[in-house]
């Protein structure tokens, strides 16, 4: 199969060109190839398959309420839209939907599926802070819970790979020590400032979930998790949408 007049990236710079395949595998670029069949990708942009590493939910649904059917529908249409690969994510929800959803997403994953692969769970929550809620419910927000992570860890078939926690809750740095050599422990929804962001990070957590909101912001005498961001050797996750995060 050709796809044929796309615009490929290459050499740093988006290219017209056509790419040949079999059996799901590329085996050309350029022009001139035996042309079996032809898919036009005029004016179309053809790039790897996105992974998505934060993605509660959509057409509808939910990782955190959703059924298995539910998910799959999810699944669908991430791959519809380029997404081949996604990692679930979960919110602040009571403790037996949790359980459910955890158990859901390991249902799904050990089915045989067509659409985006699921490569595991971000867990956001309830482990975070009351002050930069966010969307999260307060009732159910909670201090750090190892015997609950556990819990969901395992219901969920060891599936989290990301946890987002509060770094001023009790507990969160012997929860990072802890955790930090099998999971990625993310920053988040936190009025932490400088001194114990940079704990946090020195600790084990590298990642910072939804850069600039739901913490305090940039300020010339208190740099807060932004500036510690920055400064660490940390990912930082952003929402590049023009609304959640902008340059100006």
């Amino acid at each position: 199969m050709i796809l044929k007049n796309g615009l490929i990236f290459l050499d740093g710079k988006f290219v017209k060109s056509d790419i040949s395949f079999e059996n799901g595998i590329i085996t050309g670029i350029g022009t001139n190839f035996n042309e079996d069949e032809v898919i036009d990708c005029k004016e179309s942009y053809i790039i790897p398959g996105l992974v998505e590493i934060h993605s509660h939910g959509c057409v509808g649904e939910d990782f955190s309420t959703s059924t298995v059917e539910g998910i799959g529908k999810m699944c669908n249409y991430y791959a519809r839209n380029g997404i081949t690969s996604v990692l679930a994510t979960t919110m602040t929800e009571s403790n037996e939907l949790h359980r459910k959803a955890m158990s859901n997403i390991n249902e799904y994953c050990r089915q045989i599926h067509m659409g985006s692969k699921i490569l595991g769970i971000n867990m956001e929550g309830p482990f975070l802070g009351k002050e930069k809620k966010g969307a999260h419910d307060e009732k159910y927000l909670m201090d750090i819970d190892k015997e609950l992570f556990e819990e969901l860890d395992k219901l969920s078939g060891n599936k989290i790979v990301i946890i987002s926690i509060d770094p001023c809750l009790s507990g969160a740095l012997s929860f990072i020590k802890e955790y930090k050599r099998d999971k990625i422990i993310s920053l988040a929804h936190t009025s932490a400032n400088y001194e114990i962001a940079v704990k946090a990070m020195e600790a084990g957590a590298n990642h910072v979930t939804h850069m600039f909101n739901a913490m305090n912001p940039l300020h010339h005498r208190e740099p807060g998790l932004v500036g510690a961001t920055l400064e660490k050797p940390c990912y930082a996750e952003v929402i590049c949408d023009g609304i959640h995060f902008t340059v100006g």
